[in-house]
C-alpha cells in the first residue's frame, strides 16, 4: 500500500481539553491541509463487575453520523483465552443498523456546561439518547440504563500524520447512573476514528493496544493509552498533580498465549509492559471477548484478533486500584508472527 505523505505541522499525538466543536462530525482541530476530516466510526464503552465471583459485564455501542452500527452487552470469558457470552439486553434495544441521525443542538440540554452547541443521537421507541458536550456525555438505552460520562481532564488526540494513519480521539470518563434500576459507578471511555473505518492495524501489521484507567484508594486518578502498530507507537499518560505525558516512542514486552477455542494460530498477550517516556505500564489479562452481539461477533472473528480485560499498574512496584478499567486488544497476532 502506498504511503500517504501529509503536509502538516501538527504534533502526532496531543493531550487536549475538549471544546464543543470537537464533538462535531468534522472537528476543526482535525482538518488536514485545510480540508475537513469526517467521522467514520465512534464508540462508547465501559466495563463493570458487580459480582466478584463472576466475570465483568462490558457494554459497547458503535455509531456514525447516520446509524447505530453495532454493539451490545456481554459477559466476559472466564479466562484471557475463553469465549464470552451475549446478554439478553441486546434484544431489548434499537436494532443494530437502524437510522439514528447525529444532530447539533443549541446549548446544553443537560445544564452541565456553558457550551453554545452540543450534539446528540436520539430515538423514541424504545427511548435512546446519546448526547455529547465538551465535559460530559449522557447515554440512555430503554429501561436498561441511564448513564452520565464525566470526562477526565485530558483527551488523547492522534492526528492524521501520527502512527495510526487516521485521526483518532479518545476521551476517558468516570460513569455514574442506573443499570437495571440500580445505582452504579464505574469507568469507561468513548473513541472516535475519522476519515477511514480502518486503521493501519488492519493492513497486515501486528497491533497491540491498551486503554487503562485507575482510581487509587487515596482517590488519586491516573489514566492513559498505549499502543503499537508494527514499529509505530503512541503513549499517553495522565495523573492527578502531574503534567500529561505523550510519546510516539513506545516499547513493548509480553507473554502471549494461544486462543485455543478458535482452532487456529491466534494468540493474545496475557501479560504485557508498555514503556514510554519515564513510564512503565504493566498489564495482566484476566478475562476475554471477541465482540458484543451476534452480528459483530461474526464480523470480528477475523484471524489473529482478540480482546481482554484485567488489572494494571504503573512503575516497578505493583499496587491495586479501588476502581479500574482496561480494554486491551491485538490484531494480526499469530503464533509465528509475534
Amino acid at each position: 500500500m502506498e504511503t500517504k505523505i501529509l503536509v502538516t505541522n501538527k504534533p502526532e499525538v496531543e493531550a487536549v481539553k475538549l471544546i464543543s466543536e470537537d464533538l462535531s462530525l468534522t472537528p476543526p482541530r482535525l482538518k488536514t491541509d485545510g480540508e475537513p476530516t469526517p467521522l467514520a466510526t465512534g464508540y462508547n464503552y465501559c466495563t463493570w463487575q458487580e459480582d466478584p465471583n463472576m466475570p465483568p459485564v462490558q457494554y459497547l455501542r458503535s455509531f456514525n453520523g447516520e446509524l447505530l452500527k453495532s454493539g451490545g452487552f456481554i459477559r466476559l470469558g472466564e479466562t484471557p483465552v475463553s469465549p464470552h457470552s451475549v446478554l439478553i439486553h441486546n434484544k431489548k434495544i434499537y436494532p443494530v443498523g437502524s437510522s439514528l441521525q447525529y444532530e447539533e443542538v443549541k446549548g446544553d440540554p443537560e445544564g452541565l456546561t456553558d457550551d453554545l452547541v452540543t450534539y446528540e443521537q436520539r430515538a423514541g421507541d424504545p427511548k435512546l439518547l446519546y448526547r455529547y458536550s465538551s465535559r460530559h456525555a449522557r447515554v440512555v438505552e430503554g429501561d436498561v440504563m441511564d448513564w452520565t460520562f464525566d470526562y477526565l481532564p485530558y483527551a488523547m488526540v492522534v492526528n492524521e500524520n501520527g502512527p495510526l494513519g487516521v485521526p483518532y480521539i479518545c476521551q476517558q470518563a468516570v460513569i455514574s447512573g442506573t443499570y437495571e434500576g440500580r445505582r452504579v459507578s464505574f469507568l469507561g471511555a468513548w473513541d472516535r476514528i475519522y476519515r477511514s473505518t480502518t486503521m493501519e492495524a488492519t493492513y497486515g501489521k501486528l497491533f497491540k493496544y491498551l486503554n487503562f484507567i485507575g482510581i487509587q484508594p487515596n482517590g488519586c486518578l491516573e489514566y492513559g493509552i498505549a499502543m503499537i502498530f508494527g514499529d509505530k507507537g503512541v503513549g499517553f499518560y495522565c495523573k492527578d498533580g502531574e503534567k500529561p505525558i505523550v510519546s510516539t516512542d513506545v516499547k513493548f514486552e509480553a507473554t502471549w498465549s494461544p486462543v485455543a477455542y478458535l482452532g487456529d494460530d491466534t494468540v493474545t498477550f496475557t501479560k504485557a509492559t508498555f514503556s514510554f517516556a519515564d513510564k512503565e505500564i504493566h498489564y495482566e489479562a484476566k478475562w476475554a471477548y471477541r465482540g458484543w452481539d451476534e452480528e459483530s461477533i461474526l464480523s470480528l472473528r477475523k484471524h489473529g484478533y482478540n480482546m481482554t480485560s484485567g488489572a494494571w499498574y504503573e512503575g516497578s512496584t505493583p499496587y491495586n486500584h479501588e476502581k479500574s478499567f482496561t480494554f486491551a486488544e491485538s490484531h494480526e497476532a499469530f503464533k509465528d508472527k509475534i
